[in-house]
C-alpha cells in the first residue's frame, strides 16, 4: 500500500509595498533586508535601478512615468503594483506618495493613517479649517485666492506668512514685514494662488515625531530647528532627543499632538508635526504631515534613542506590536547642520576643514559640485551639504555643530 503523504507547501512571504523611496528612505529598505522581507517599489525607472543594485530584498517594481512632485502620479502605480503582489504591508515615504498609498492601504483593510488624514496633510487650509474648528493654538489665518485679496487683513498684523498650501520644503514661505515687503511680494507673486497668508509667531521652531497605533501616541521625540531666518526660514539644523531638554514644552506638545491626531483622524502611522511656543508659553501648531520626516530626522532618532525607528515604522504597516516603545530613553543626543552659500553665482571651489575630525562626527555629503550655481537659500535645495553629529550633551552638540559651519568654504563667480 503506497502512503500518499500530503504536501506541505512553503509559507509564502510577505510582501512589503513602498511607493516611492528618496534617499532618506532607505533606512526602510535596510530593516525590511534584515526581517528577509520581500519589498516591492513604486519608484522612477533611473531611482528603481539604483536601488535594486543596493537592496536585495527588491522583488518587484513599477515605475512612475508622470511627473514625480505630483501626487496623482503615483496612483496608478501603486495601485497596479498591489495587485501584482497583494502586499500585507504598504507605505508611503513623502508628500506626494501619502495620498496613493493610503488609497491602497484603504483598498486592502490594511494599516494606514486614513485617507482623511492623508488628504488633511497635503492640504495647509484644510489644516486651519479643522484646527480651529477643534480649537486647536495656531496663528492667525486667512484663505485667499491671490495675493492681492489679503491686503487688508496683512496690513493691520504685519509681519505675516505668506505659504502655498501644498508645497514642500519652505517653497513659497515668505515673510513680510511692511507695505513696500507687500508690495514686493504683489508684484512677484500677485498671479500665485490659491494662498494661506498667517499671523507671524515669535519663538523658537520644534517638531514632536511620533508613532501613532489605532490612534494612540506609542513613541514621541521632539526635535528643536534652527532656520535662515526671515524671510524665507530655510531649516538649517535639527536637534533630535530634545525633549530631555524641556521637558514642559515636551509635555504641552504631545498634549497639541494628541487633539492633532484625533481631529484630522489618524489611525496609524509616523507623524511629523511642527510647532512653535508662544512667548505666552502656548504651543501653537504650524503645520502636521503623516509622512516620513525630511532632513535625516529619521536617523536622528535612531542615533539618540538607539531605537530602528524605521523597523518600528514597518511594524505599524504590518500591524504588529509594539509594546515597548513607548518607554524608550534617550542615550545621546543628535543633530544635522546644513551649509549654504551666502553668495550668489557658480561654484568653483568648495571644501570642507576636516569635517571628520569634529568630535561627534557621523558622516556627511555636500550635494553641490564646482560649476554648480548657488545663492543664499530660499528653500531647502538651495543647501549646499550636511554634517551629522552625535554628542552626549547639548552644548558639546552646539559646539560641534558651529564648527561645522566655521570650516565649511565656497567661493563662487
Amino acid at each position: 500500500m503506497i502512503n500518499k503523504s500530503k504536501e506541505v507547501m512553503p509559507e509564502r512571504r510577505k510582501v512589503l509595498l513602498l511607493v516611492g523611496v528618496g534617499v532618506m528612505a532607505e533606512g526602510y529598505l535596510q530593516a525590511a533586508q534584515q526581517r528577509d522581507l520581500d519589498v516591492a517599489v513604486v519608484e522612477t525607472s533611473g531611482r528603481l535601478k539604483e536601488l535594486r543594485s543596493k537592496f536585495s530584498c527588491i522583488v518587484e517594481g513599477e515605475e512612475v512615468k508622470a511627473s514625480v512632485c505630483l501626487d496623482e502620479a503615483w496612483v496608478l502605480p501603486a495601485l497596479n503594483l498591489a495587485k501584482r503582489v497583494n502586499p500585507a504591508a504598504v507605505l508611503g515615504f513623502a508628500e506626494p506618495q501619502i495620498m496613493s498609498a493610503s488609497i491602497v492601504q484603504e483598498e486592502l483593510g490594511l494599516p494606514g493613517p486614513s485617507v482623511r488624514a492623508a488628504t488633511v496633510s497635503r492640504n495647509k487650509a484644510t489644516q486651519r479649517s479643522l484646527f480651529e474648528n477643534a480649537g486647536i493654538d495656531q496663528p492667525e489665518w486667512i484663505l485667499v485666492g491671490g495675493l492681492g485679496e489679503a491686503k487688508a487683513w496683512a496690513t493691520s498684523r504685519f509681519p505675516v506668512v505668506v505659504k502655498p498650501l501644498s508645497r514642500m520644503g519652505s517653497s513659497g514661505v515668505e515673510r513680510i514685514d511692511d507695505d513696500a515687503s507687500w508690495k514686493d511680494a504683489l508684484c512677484r507673486r500677485g498671479t500665485e494662488g490659491p494662498l494661506l497668508v498667517e499671523e507671524y509667531i515669535e519663538g523658537d521652531e520644534f517638531s514632536i515625531e511620533a508613532l501613532i497605533s489605532e490612534g494612540r501616541i506609542i513613541f514621541s521625540n521632539i526635535t528643536r530647528k534652527t532656520t535662515s531666518g526671515a524671510p524665507h526660514f530655510v531649516e538649517l539644523a535639527h536637534v533630535a532627543g530634545y525633549a530631555v531638554e524641556q521637558p514642559d514644552l515636551a509635555q504641552d506638545a504631545l498634549v497639541i499632538l494628541q487633539k492633532v491626531v484625533k481631529k484630522i483622524g489618524v489611525q496609524s502611522s509616523i507623524v511629523h508635526l511642527e510647532f512653535k511656543r508662544r512667548p505666552s508659553g502656548r504651543v501653537a501648531v504650524i503645520e502636521i504631515a503623516v509622512r516620513t520626516p525630511g532632513d535625516h530626522i529619521m536617523e536622528l532618532i535612531f542615533r539618540s534613542y538607539d531605537f530602528n525607528i524605521y523597523a518600528a515604522a514597518l511594524d505599524l504597516a504590518f500591524g504588529n506590536e509594539l509594546q515597548d516603545v513607548k518607554f524608550m530613553r534617550r542615550v545621546q543626543l543628535a543633530g544635522v547642520q546644513y551649509v549654504d552659500s551666502t553668495l550668489t553665482g557658480k561654484i568653483n571651489n568648495i571644501r570642507n576643514l576636516a569635517w571628520d575630525q569634529i568630535p561627534g562626527y557621523e558622516r556627511s555629503h555636500i550635494m553641490k559640485k564646482t560649476g554648480d550655481s548657488v545663492k543664499p537659500a530660499s528653500e531647502t535645495r538651495d543647501r549646499v551639504g550636511y554634517v551629522i553629529i552625535t554628542q552626549p550633551t547639548l552644548k558639546s552638540l552646539e559646539t560641534s555643530m558651529r564648527s561645522v559651519v566655521e570650516s565649511f568654504f565656497i567661493s563662487v563667480s
